[in-house]
């Protein structure tokens, strides 16, 4: 299990890609403090982008799922990134275009923390 976790402060968005016994093999950090749900949907991009490209290989296509924890805009967020709605306990799931983007596979559980 591989998540790429992604958390905002008042003037930056952190992404870091955690596995499930809790090792990090990758972090990013984007400026972002016009909390606009574009800008910040772009920043949540590049940062999970940035941990993409820090997996080696196969780890960037282990990435089981995003985890937002994004001071209540998630559903923003996931809407301005074009996410596909979701069953179960997702909020949404990753798109073709997401993935073109960031290398996270399409189909992949969007959650909110």
């Amino acid at each position: 299990m591989l998540e790429i976790q992604v958390r905002c402060t008042e003037s930056a968005v952190f992404a870091e890609a955690l596995s499930g016994d809790g090792v990090t093999y990758g972090r990013a950090e984007v400026e972002e403090s016009a909390r606009d749900p574009r800008a910040l949907a772009r920043a949540v991009q590049s940062a999970v982008a940035r941990v993409v490209a820090e997996l080696e290989g196969p780890l960037a296509d282990s990435v089981t799922a995003i985890v937002l924890q994004l001071g209540g805009a998630e559903q923003h967020v996931a809407d301005a990134l074009g996410f596909e709605a979701a069953q179960d306990h997702a909020l949404a799931l990753t798109t073709e275009a997401f993935q073109r983007r960031t290398g996270i596979a399409s189909g992949r559980p969007v959650r909110v923390a």
